[in-house]
């Protein structure tokens, strides 16, 4: 019984990192296509990928136009 309260608490804290992650990415103009299908919806190292990428993407923006202002 215990167990499967562990395994259902577990499970709670994973699918809800996995929202949090998708709400993040389509603040930051991910196409939502590229993140609903259900695979890709619910694999958490997936979802950090592509905010890793997307971070990165807008820090180079950041960069560039801080360096053509100077």
């Amino acid at each position: 019984m215990i167990l499967l309260i562990i395994a259902t608490g577990i499970g709670y804290l994973y699918l809800d990192e996995c929202s949090r992650l998708r709400k993040r990415l389509l603040k930051m103009g991910v196409n939502r296509d590229d993140i609903s299908s259900f695979p890709k919806r619910i694999s958490a190292f997936y979802l950090k990928d592509i905010l890793y990428e997307k971070e990165t993407e807008l820090a180079e923006e950041c960069f560039l136009t801080v360096e053509k202002d100077t």
